[in-house]
């Protein structure tokens, strides 16, 4: 369970880049603050999408993280429509 004053951090990230990911979400947490990572937060059977917004929508940062391979997988195009929505909805206050 996080403390009250750790900075909740939105971990973003492509498949292929999942390990180093893993790393720096140990890292985040040993560095005292409350990272969200999918593989640890998203329970079976839960809308990712609606998660992963909520989880967005409830974090003091977002951390983008892509290496060159990931930027040319399908999944990076997933990512950037996804966020395309959050930040319109964002930016008329939907958010």
């Amino acid at each position: 369970m996080p403390k009250a004053d750790q900075l909740p951090v939105f971990l973003s990230h492509a498949s292929e880049d999942k390990p180093k990911v893993r790393k720096l979400c140990q890292r985040l947490k040993a560095d005292g603050f409350d990272p969200w990572l999918d593989e640890q937060r998203l329970l079976p059977g839960q809308d990712w999408k609606l998660e992963i917004e909520k989880a967005m929508r409830n974090s003091g940062a977002i951390l983008l993280c892509f290496s060159s391979q990931a930027a040319q997988a399908k999944s990076a195009q997933r990512i950037e429509a996804l966020y395309q929505s959050m930040l319109s909805r964002a930016f008329a206050g939907e958010l």
